[in-house]
């Protein structure tokens, strides 16, 4: 076995060991090193196909890379309560809505959390309205039945970004602080959905009774 095959193998196993990560930091960092062994073992053996594919994965490996640990540092370094929109930016999506659209209805499958850019978003169960710079879904996608517990309905035009279920829970995993945000986010949450319930009219002090609503 010559050198360039040893190294075929080798990337080999990489791509295995990828595929076994549960996080994406590691499996990004394991693509990354199989696409440098495949990319010298290519040019060794002259096998142009694969060469190219390799070229084309590892920017795209190293971008996703980085972008991972941009967010990591950023949670890290935010206090708590305090997460840096900019670190997020690159996992999620943004998306226009127009005045009176509904962006999900009550007991909807949970899918994915959303942050307000612009715009208000009303939650007609719990008498609420959501501005910017707020976040929205976060406590059903930690529901047991991941299930919405609130119609969110559009009160203006306006701008969200979402980011899906598995991007959560990478994000989740790859660092406690994150975790720490999101229980702190919803707990909040929930107190305040609970204050809104019982400032309604002809509802009982204490709210007796009432389910809590998320804010999404």
């Amino acid at each position: 076995m010559d050198l360039a095959e040893a190294l075929g193998y080798l990337a080999t196993v990489l791509v295995v060991a990828s595929s076994s990560m549960r996080t994406m930091i590691p499996l990004r960092a394991l693509s990354i090193g199989s696409n440098l062994l495949f990319i010298t073992y290519s040019l060794a053996e002259g096998l142009l196909p694969l060469l190219i594919l390799h070229s084309l994965l590892l920017p795209i490996n190293a971008i996703r890379l980085f972008q991972m640990q941009r967010l990591v540092r950023s949670v890290k370094q935010a206090p708590l309560g305090d997460l840096a929109l900019e670190g997020l930016l690159p996992f999620m999506t943004r998306t226009r809505f127009k005045r009176g659209e509904i962006l999900f209805r009550k007991d909807d499958p949970s899918h994915a959390m959303f942050y307000v850019l612009t715009g208000d978003v009303r939650l007609p169960e719990i008498g609420r309205t959501i501005g910017a710079g707020t976040m929205l879904g976060e406590i059903s996608m930690f529901s047991p039945d991941q299930r919405r517990t609130a119609t969110a309905v559009c009160a203006t035009d306006g701008e969200l970004l979402a980011m899906t279920e598995d991007q959560v829970r990478q994000l989740y995993f790859q660092n406690p602080k994150f975790g720490f945000y999101l229980v702190q986010l919803i707990t909040r949450r929930l107190l305040e959905n609970c204050a809104s319930l019982e400032a309604l009219p002809g509802r009982m002090p204490g709210g007796e009774g009432l389910r809590m609503e998320e804010a999404a």
